[in-house]
């Protein structure tokens, strides 16, 4: 389970990143 929810984090940070870059 900690392993998905740490998967999950990456995910995310990704996704936020790359909107980052979008409207940067």
């Amino acid at each position: 389970m900690l392993e998905f929810g740490n998967l999950t984090e990456k995910r995310n940070f990704v996704t936020a990143l790359k909107t980052f870059l979008q409207f940067r």
